[in-house]
């Protein structure tokens, strides 16, 4: 019970730091990538615009942000012209190093041949697409356009403009990897801070259930026997006395309070870490198929109707007098809150997630949705309903708890308001 909680509170702590992080790490990157790309957007365009060099000093008019008198000779860029029909009428690489006149026409007819849009990455290389009408002589610079094809026409020669971003994307690369790097050393010291954090925190939840558990060991021990002694004086009396409504009554309370302990007994056993089962295997659908049998004379005598579709010969590894008592107590429970003249309907078929059991039961009114508060202790949708029926909101509570140890799911939803679905998946 303590590891599990523990757990339980350092992954969601973990999950909660790691989204922050992520959120964070992702918006600051982004907006490195994004200003990154910028720069050298503008750059391009300024490439455009000036014939395919920037000049010894920068424009007078808007220069980008980041240009300075050093930036044209810092900056590492190509430039190829195409004809209509692809071939090189024109190249400029005496400013980078790095590409010779063949590399650089082969680039600018890779983006041609390839349909690829007229701005973008080729590499370590951010590139532009200006066109010229070979008719009109005018120029079209398309530093802004968000076309995504490079189309061209018999009468448009194109001129691609390269600009060598090696060096941005080694400084965006490094502080990536060293934000990422930054998010997992905070990750491992919140880690380490939750350790001994998560004892201080779950404590108080760990002692409040012992004693909890404990309070129902003794209420179970401190009940019994004064319960015996009432049931033993109410047959004194009706020995000497005889039968009356009284008697009755006193024996259908002790009966209730006497089932009540038994539960609240076996609901803290069931919870506690390390419950003991018999695992065997069992012919299941046999085990369904009785206990649903023996629920149809109680079903008709109360004036329901009861379903039963079972599959055979399916096979499961159970404590079985667990799996019986699952079975019970969802039966019983489809029995007590039964609407007059309804149905119940037990299914029971293999699938690939493992053997589905739904056991859904008709009522008067019940809300609409998921129904997950249900299989909480003590839950009651209708408590004058549940007085009349012998209810505590016990039975599914140990039902989950019966579900939980065989490592299986329930769970309780209802489609249209006047019927109860119980599901339970087992593995």
């Amino acid at each position: 019970m303590f590891r599990q909680l523990r757990r339980k509170f350092i992954g969601l702590s973990m999950l909660s730091v790691l989204i922050v992080l992520t959120l964070i790490m992702g918006a600051v990157n982004l907006i490195n990538y994004r200003s990154m790309t910028k720069s050298a957007d503008q750059k391009l365009a300024l490439l455009a615009g000036q014939g395919g060099r920037f000049g010894s000093k920068p424009p007078e008019d808007k220069p980008p942000g980041d240009f300075d008198a050093e930036t044209p000779f810092s900056s590492r860029y190509f430039s190829v012209s195409l004809s209509a029909d692809n071939q090189v009428t024109a190249s400029d690489t005496d400013h980078i190093a790095a590409i010779n006149a063949e590399q650089a026409a082969s680039y600018a007819q890779k983006l041609a041949l390839g349909g690829l849009p007229r701005q973008g990455y080729l590499g370590r290389y951010r590139y532009l697409l200006q066109e010229k009408s070979a008719d009109q002589g005018k120029s079209k610079s398309d530093s802004q356009s968000q076309d995504k094809e490079a189309g061209s026409s018999d009468t448009t020669a194109r001129t691609y403009y390269f600009l060598d971003t090696q060096p941005q994307m080694q400084s965006f690369y490094s502080f990536l990897y060293g934000s990422l790097a930054a998010g997992a050393g905070g990750l491992l010291f919140v880690f380490l801070l939750l350790l001994p954090a998560s004892r201080r925190a779950v404590g108080p939840i760990v002692e409040s259930y012992s004693k909890q558990r404990q309070f129902i060991t003794d209420a179970n021990h401190e009940l019994k026997t004064p319960l015996a002694v009432l049931a033993a004086n109410n047959e004194v009396i009706e020995m000497d006395y005889g039968t009356s409504e009284w008697t009755v009554s006193n024996h259908r309370q002790i009966d209730r309070l006497n089932a009540l302990v038994e539960k609240l007994v076996l609901l803290s056993r069931m919870e506690e870490e390390g419950p003991r089962l018999t695992i065997e295997k069992v012919d299941f659908s046999q085990m369904v198929l009785e206990a649903a049998e023996s629920f149809d004379a109680p079903a008709r005598t109360r004036g329901r109707s009861l379903t039963i579709s079972v599959a055979p010969s399916i096979s499961l590894e159970c404590d079985p007098a667990s799996m019986q008592q699952l079975l019970s107590l969802l039966l019983d429970n489809a029995l007590k809150y039964s609407d007059q003249g309804g149905s119940i309907e037990v299914t029971l078929a293999s699938t690939a997630k493992g053997k589905l059991l739904t056991i859904r039961n008709t009522v008067d009114s019940i809300p609409q949705g998921d129904l997950s508060r249900l299989f909480e202790r003590f839950y009651r949708l209708d408590s004058s309903r549940n007085s009349k029926t012998g209810g505590y909101g016990i039975g599914l509570a140990v039902a989950k708890a019966i579900v939980k140890t065989h490592k299986g799911k329930i769970t309780a939803t209802s489609p249209d308001g006047k019927s109860v679905i119980f599901t339970v998946l087992l593995p």
